[in-house]
């Protein structure tokens, strides 16, 4: 039976780790993510592989890089695996729980499989000129399944995978010394969210 009603609180635990497969038809991207998310120590970390095009038509790239955000800090930096290099920038945005969106409506109940039970919400979301639609299953104990996003410029899914509770190393969060990393703080401003290390963390953390 569908149903149409504001979701009650449904959150993920304050520390968890896990991995995502991400795909984004619109820009022919795709990406294996390894996700540390610490909300009791206010920070983040994303290892992502990532590749675009194909090697079939000569147009094939990809990327190995480290994305650590400190919320405290209102830090992001991103080091390239293979070359080292490092970036900085500051943010201004506050961390987000692993949550549900409030504004989420639960739109019904079903059973993966023989025997996972779940939840779909649906919600939109603005940003200045866009508005995408989100959708996510959950299943009855906050474990997030599968997220997916549409807008007019954009669009993705991700299946998460191999989650557990907690920070099995902090050294996840280890950085560079940040006066040996670019600070690009001013440049980005003028960019906007343009690069992937920008929108991919971010959208990981919907959850």
């Amino acid at each position: 039976m569908l149903a149409e009603e504001k979701s009650k609180e449904r959150c993920g635990p304050a520390q968890w780790e896990g991995r995502t497969y991400s795909w984004y038809p619109m820009a022919h991207l795709q990406a294996v993510t390894n996700i540390s998310y610490d909300y009791k120590n206010q920070q983040a970390a994303f290892s992502v592989a990532s590749w675009k095009g194909s090697k079939d038509t000569g147009d094939f790239e990809s990327k190995h890089y480290k994305v650590v955000i400190r919320f405290d800090d209102q830090k992001l930096f991103y080091v390239d695996r293979e070359s080292n290099n490092c970036t900085v920038r500051t943010i201004t945005h506050e961390m987000r729980k692993s949550c549900v969106p409030e504004e989420a409506k639960q739109m019904r109940s079903l059973t993966i499989g023989a025997r996972l039970d779940a939840d779909l919400f649906l919600w939109k979301k603005s940003w200045k000129e866009h508005t995408a639609k989100f959708a996510m299953t959950i299943t009855d104990k906050n474990v997030p399944i599968m997220l997916k996003f549409e807008s007019e410029r954009f669009s993705g899914i991700h299946e998460y995978y191999d989650l557990s509770k907690g920070i099995e190393d902090d050294h996840v969060f280890d950085t560079p010394a940040e006066d040996s990393c670019v600070d690009i703080s001013k440049d980005h401003i003028k960019r906007g969210l343009t690069e992937e290390h920008d929108f991919q963390p971010h959208l990981l953390m919907m959850f």
